[in-house]
């Protein structure tokens, strides 16, 4: 007779090797992670945890698309028009990084460093692969609604998703280089510029300006 699995409890003990190696990575690194520090966090057998990951890089890509599902969860559902819906993108984004501040504060610069750059290339893959679709039906409705000058909405999804991860590695790297608020600040208009040119828009019809608030604390909780 085959064994009854409690898809909760899987859950919780698959979520307990996932919270424990993320802590981890935050600490010391992705190249410094190793199994058996996620065995010792957990105080689980090998046994256990080949039972829900292949390897190291099993487990990496897990921690990525959980990372990559909790911030898509916050993407507004249809309704209202194409620059309204972008920027709840854009806000709920926002909101997924505030409820994630400790962590985030904690990574900043760990995330940056060489060890972590199999990390940074994998979560960058998954979330343009997450966040393109929803771009490109959003900017397919602002060129219908004639608020973006664009011919082909799914390429110049592809491109402004790149943009928008680039934006926020910019920004991360500037922080964890110690950088003034200034200068944070002068890369982010730099990028809503080139946001707003590649999707053909008016000049400050993104309002990046609303976000500079949001930057502000970030910056004070992580200088």
């Amino acid at each position: 007779m085959a064994r009854t699995v409690d898809p909760v409890a899987h859950s919780t003990r698959r979520d307990a090797f996932l919270d424990a190696a993320q802590r981890i990575i935050q600490t010391k690194g992705y190249e410094a992670l190793s199994i058996q520090d996620v065995l010792d966090a957990t105080g689980a057998s090998k046994g256990a945890f080949y039972h829900y990951f292949g390897g190291k890089a099993a487990l990496l890509d897990a921690i990525v698309a959980r990372m990559v599902d909790q911030g898509a969860a916050r993407f507004p559902p249809p309704g209202g028009s194409a620059l309204h819906r972008l920027d709840a993108v854009f806000g709920g984004l926002a909101d997924f990084k505030a409820g994630q501040k400790d962590l985030i504060v904690a990574m900043i610069r760990v995330w940056m460093s060489d060890e972590n750059a199999v990390v940074r290339e994998h979560f960058r893959r998954r979330a343009i692969a997450a966040i393109t679709p929803v771009l490109a039906e959003i900017i397919r409705q602002g060129a219908a609604e004639g608020v973006f000058a664009v011919t082909d909405p799914d390429a110049t999804a592809a491109v402004f998703a790149a943009m928008v991860l680039g934006a926020n590695e910019a920004t991360t790297a500037l922080i964890g280089e110690h950088a003034t608020y200034e200068q944070v600040i002068d890369r982010l208009g730099a990028f809503g510029t080139a946001f707003e040119r590649v999707l053909g828009a008016a000049p400050g019809a993104l309002r990046f300006d609303r976000r500079l608030d949001a930057v502000r604390e970030w910056f004070d909780a992580i200088a």
